[in-house]
């Protein structure tokens, strides 16, 4: 009677958690706007936005419907090398995924300095002793520099620093060993 009950009740969640898991498909499907298809690949709405808002970076606004179209076909284009990328197995190649790795790694440092750069940047502020020791050091290559320029250069030298030091921080909290025979061993 007990294994019934368990059961019973495993079932009826199991349903419930279904019933949840289609409501909340059918509501992120209705939101999903398709401007294009191409062979298996959907090209939404927000994409194709974005790849406007790109060309708005760029320079070009408004954009006519000639220039969307330009921007769509552009889309199907990249859509359609992709696919037959991928057909010829060239993403499972190993310089392909070393470029992917390396542009990964890239990304996220740059995207934890820039966070930790602004979070620095609270603490970093700029004197007039700083912009007149500055204006020494220049001598008579800063007359040509404005007072907020000084000021920028000056704040960026000071944020490169705390994030040196931040660096420093964590080099020093972390467990590091170097494994100097297999080190010394490579190349030889």
């Amino acid at each position: 009677m007990g294994v019934r009950m368990t059961l019973k009740r495993s079932s009826v969640i199991m349903l419930l958690v279904l019933v949840v898991l289609a409501g909340c498909g059918r509501e992120h499907h209705d939101d999903v706007k398709i401007v294009a298809r191409v062979n298996d690949r959907d090209i939404t709405a927000k994409e194709f936005t974005n790849a406007l808002g790109q060309s708005y970076k760029q320079g070009v606004a408004p954009l006519t419907e000639a220039e969307k179209g330009d921007v769509l076909d552009q889309l199907i284009k990249e859509a359609l090398l992709i696919q037959e990328a991928k057909r010829r197995n060239l993403d499972q190649q190993e310089d392909f995924r070393r470029t992917i790795e390396t542009y990964w790694k890239q990304t996220l440092i740059r995207n934890l300095l820039e966070e930790v750069g602004e979070e620095l940047r609270d603490n970093i502020y700029v004197s007039k002793e700083d912009i007149a020791d500055f204006k020494k050091e220049l001598g008579a290559a800063e007359a040509s520099m404005s007072e907020k320029e000084i000021e920028k250069e000056i704040f960026e030298r000071k944020k490169t620093e705390a994030l040196k030091r931040w660096i420093e921080q964590l080099e020093a909290r972390a467990a590091i060993k170097i494994n100097r025979e297999d080190l010394e061993a490579i190349g030889k």
